[in-house]
Parts: C-alpha cells; sequence; structure tokens
C-alpha cells in the first residue's frame, strides 16, 4: 500500500528536496568535506612520517660495520707463514668467510631497500585510511556536511582518532606493508 503523502503536514515536495539533500550530502558533500578537512589537519606528511618512524623502530637500518677481509690479514703474513696455514685448510676457510661477508653485506643492502621502499609507499596507505574512514563514517560526515556544521558527529569532530583508526584497519594495514 503506497503512502499517502497527502495526509502528512509538510508537502511532498519537501520530502523529496529532504531526500535529495540528504543524498547530496551523503554521496557527494560528506566525501568532499571527509578529504578536505584529512588535508585541512595535514593528515597525509603526519601518517607519512608516523609510518616512516614506525618502519625505523620495527626494522632499523642496517649500520655499516668495519668489515675485512681474511686475504687482507693474512697479506700481511711472510709466503712461508701462508703456505702452511694453506696445508691446514685457511685458503678454503677464508673464502668462506668472505663469502659470508659479501652476503652479510648483501642482505644488508636488500633490507635497507626494503625499508626504502616500504617508506615510499606509505603515502598509498595514508590515502588509504582517509577513504576507508570515509566510506566508513559516511553517514557521520553527511550530517556535518548537510547541517552545515551545526552538528559535528564525535567521529568527525575527533577526525585524526578516526584516521588513525582507519590506518590500522585490516583494509589499510596491508597496503605497503613491510614483509618479511
Amino acid at each position: 500500500m503506497p503512502i499517502d503523502f497527502s495526509s502528512l503536514p509538510i508537502s511532498g515536495g519537501v520530502l523529496v528536496a529532504g531526500a535529495v539533500w540528504a543524498g547530496a550530502s551523503a554521496f557527494v558533500l560528506g566525501p568532499l568535506v571527509a578529504e578536505r578537512s584529512a588535508e585541512r589537519i595535514g593528515w597525509y606528511s603526519d601518517c607519512e612520517q608516523r609510518i616512516a618512524a614506525d618502519i625505523q623502530t620495527r626494522e632499523p637500518v642496517p649500520e655499516s660495520e668495519f668489515t675485512f677481509q681474511c686475504g687482507d690479514l693474512l697479506g700481511v703474513l711472510p709466503g712461508e707463514q701462508r703456505r702452511v696455514l694453506d696445508l691446514f685448510g685457511m685458503g678454503r676457510a677464508c673464502e668462506a668467510f668472505d663469502y659470508a661477508e659479501i652476503q652479510k653485506r648483501r642482505l644488508a643492502e636488500l633490507k635497507r631497500q626494503r625499508i626504502e621502499r616500504a617508506a615510499a609507499e606509505s603515502g598509498s596507505r595514508c590515502a588509504c585510511a582517509v577513504s576507508h574512514m570515509t566510506m566508513t563514517k559516511r553517514w557521520n560526515f553527511a550530517i556535518a556536511a548537510g547541517t552545515a556544521r551545526t552538528v559535528i558527529p564525535a567521529s568527525v569532530a575527533n577526525l585524526r582518532a578516526s584516521l588513525l583508526e582507519s590506518l590500522a584497519s585490516p583494509a589499510c594495514a596491508g597496503v605497503a606493508k613491510l614483509e618479511d
């Protein structure tokens, strides 16, 4: 049975206008307010700094240590002593030691590159947090935008907390993730 709009105390045109305004607030104005509010509070730069600091605390950049080659150590010995040490397998031990040092430096370089790549991709994770918050809090932003900010829900008033919550959400946690 259809609703009889003629029995309501306001006209049907006012109801339709209200529905159009609510839809425009929810699907156009609300997301626009959310994105601009995130830009206004400096979310993107703060978020990227936060992620970079988090990466650095979890995975400190490997420090370059003083390294020497086994051949450098044996190179100062006279030839006779080197030949005696080679008889006991020192040459092979030096090769293995040098190979291990090369692999250690290579691993440290790969780890440093991985940290740099994850820090460079942190912007996509910050943008994901804004998008996720906009979608999950759509009606809260619609209320704020539709009432010209006379009524501001708590999630809109505490925008940074909402953004941090979205940043930690499973939807955004996997974006630009530092994997082992």
